[in-house]
């Protein structure tokens, strides 16, 4: 029963551990493996088709939630106590949980695999759920997790400029913050980025940026073109350079032009090991060379380690992490007036999903 997911990578349906992506593997966990049979054949099934068809993040949140519903069920069937107890224990903060698997278990039925009945599907279609609460960080205006001011965000800039100075930050560190500060997308979007994205059309330059969030988007399958900066670009390209450099040290060899071009922007320097002349090509083409997020989570540790830019609200270092970047932005862009359609557009995000007010001050 081996199958494909989204990102390329094989799994068998039968093993307890499916490897989705680089960064996501799920685990069926005793509570799964325990349930009858007919009913663990079908979730098997679905969860499979989601491997196959959506984002493997979604896929992993899908065998969450189900599992937080099957404590509410005798393990061998789902039903429509089995629903009601567990919205029963849920709150308003949380009830989102059932929201979320209401899909899943909706498409579970329409495609006729067993452990999912009519009345379950009838119930579900009767409860009308709210979605995640997002940006209470933003709306608030936290000066821990929520948007940085102006001063503080320049105070970041200037220590990440005397890091890199005193070579007490690394240049892919260097590199990776400027990123986030200057595009204000995703670490998932960022760690996708290869040499072939970076665009200097006369004195304009761009990078073409892989999108992430959509569900039936495979990897760097859908981009959009974004306005970046000449020291951006410059700091990029530079990297990608080095990058070259070691994959052409490691292998004893040069890299043709079309591989150089796919050279990833963010490596992984582990993966870089397992590499060698013959199957160099394959693993540009892959996500295999790209880092992970935990990769892209370290170069952030890096630079929260070293640096030491005070918060004019608390009086303490800033905690940075890549999301306080996008809602900088985001707050920032609002402040200058700009509607909540061009400031989704701009992150690269949908516009349901926008965590603060368009207008929000700081």
């Amino acid at each position: 029963m081996t199958k494909i997911s989204r990102d390329g990578y094989s799994f068998n349906q039968n093993d307890t551990i499916w490897i989705l992506n680089k960064d996501i593997k799920i685990k069926l966990t005793r509570d799964i493996l325990s349930l009858d049979s007919s009913l663990l054949d079908g979730f098997k099934n679905i969860l499979s088709d989601y491997a196959q068809e959506m984002s493997a993040h979604h896929t992993r949140n899908m065998l969450f939630m189900f599992r937080r519903l099957i404590k509410f069920s005798n393990g061998n069937a789902i039903t429509t106590d089995s629903i009601l107890n567990w919205r029963a224990s849920l709150t308003r903060e949380n009830e989102w949980y059932l929201g979320s698997l209401k899909g899943f278990l909706h498409t579970w039925y329409k495609r006729g695999y067993l452990g999912i009945s009519l009345e379950v599907v009838k119930l579900l279609e009767t409860f009308n759920i709210k979605g995640n609460k997002k940006g209470k960080s933003v709306a608030n205006h936290c000066p821990y997790a929520g948007p940085m001011t102006n001063n503080e965000l320049l105070s970041l800039v200037s220590e990440l400029n005397e890091l890199w100075k005193q070579n007490r930050i690394s240049f892919e560190c260097y590199a990776y913050i400027n990123a986030l500060i200057i595009t204000a997308r995703r670490p998932s979007q960022l760690k996708q980025l290869k040499m072939c994205d970076l665009i200097k059309d006369n004195n304009d330059y761009y990078i073409n940026i892989p999108r992430v969030k959509q569900r039936h988007s495979n990897f760097r399958k859908s981009f959009r073109k974004l306005a970046v900066t000449e020291d951006l670009y410059l700091i990029i390209r530079n990297l990608a350079e080095d990058q070259i450099k070691k994959i052409e040290t490691h292998i004893g060899n040069t890299l043709p032009f079309e591989q150089r071009k796919l050279i990833p922007i963010f490596m992984s320097h582990q993966t870089l090991l397992e590499i060698n002349k013959g199957n160099v090509g394959l693993y540009l083409e892959k996500d295999l060379l790209h880092s992970t997020i935990q990769e892209m989570k370290k170069l952030m540790v890096e630079f929260n380690n070293a640096q030491h830019a005070i918060s004019e609200r608390t009086g303490k270092v800033i905690y940075v992490n890549a999301r306080r970047f996008r809602y900088t932005r985001g707050t920032n862009l609002g402040r200058k007036g700009v509607g909540v359609t061009v400031i989704a557009e701009l992150l690269d995000r949908d516009l349901c999903k926008i965590p603060f007010s368009p207008t929000a001050e700081i």
